[in-house]
C-alpha cells in the first residue's frame, strides 16, 4: 500500500461516475467511483471496488438545495432505508469534493444536484472519520486533529 495525499485522492474522484453506493452496516456508507476492480493485495474472491473507494464512518447527511434527504440517524443496514436514499447517487458524476483539517469535514457535490456532507469525528473504537482506497494500491485516511488539553 502506498500512503497518498488525501487532497490528491479527492481530486481523482472529481469527474468520476459513482458506480456503487451501499450501506453495509449501521450508518456506514461505502461509495465506489470509476471502474470496478480488485486491490493489489486482494484475492480472486474479494469484492470488486471502484478505482477509488470511499468509506464513511462519521456522521453524514445527504441534501439538495432545499432539504436534508437523510442522515446517519436514518435506519441503516439490510432492513433500513439508507440504501434507497443513496441509490440515486449511482450513475452521477462528482462535480466537486473538498475537505480540510482540523476536522476533515468532507463535502461532495454530485451532478444530480445532491450533496454529501460528512462531519469528521473519531471515537474510542476508531480514529478515521473516512478513508479512500484505490485499486492501484493507494490509500488515505481522514483523522481529525483533536487537542487533548
Amino acid at each position: 500500500m502506498q500512503k497518498s495525499d488525501i487532497h490528491g485522492l479527492l481530486h481523482d474522484i472529481v469527474g468520476q461516475r459513482c458506480e456503487r453506493a451501499t450501506n453495509p452496516h449501521g450508518s456506514i456508507l461505502s461509495i465506489d467511483f470509476g471502474a470496478l476492480g480488485r486491490r493489489p493485495d486482494d484475492d480472486l474472491s474479494a469484492t470488486l471496488h471502484g478505482w477509488r473507494h470511499l468509506t464513511i464512518l462519521s456522521p453524514w447527511r445527504i441534501q439538495d438545495q432545499q432539504h436534508i434527504l437523510a442522515d446517519w440517524n436514518t435506519n441503516g443496514g439490510r432492513s433500513g432505508t439508507i440504501s434507497a436514499v443513496i441509490e440515486p447517487l449511482v450513475g452521477q458524476r462528482v462535480l466537486a469534493a473538498q475537505t480540510s483539517p482540523p476536522g476533515w469535514d468532507l463535502t461532495i457535490q454530485w451532478s444530480g444536484g445532491l450533496s454529501l456532507v460528512v462531519f469528521g469525528d473519531s471515537n474510542d473504537e476508531r480514529e478515521d472519520a473516512w478513508f479512500i482506497l484505490g485499486t492501484d494500491g493507494v490509500e488515505a485516511s481522514a483523522i481529525p486533529i483533536i487537542r487533548l488539553s
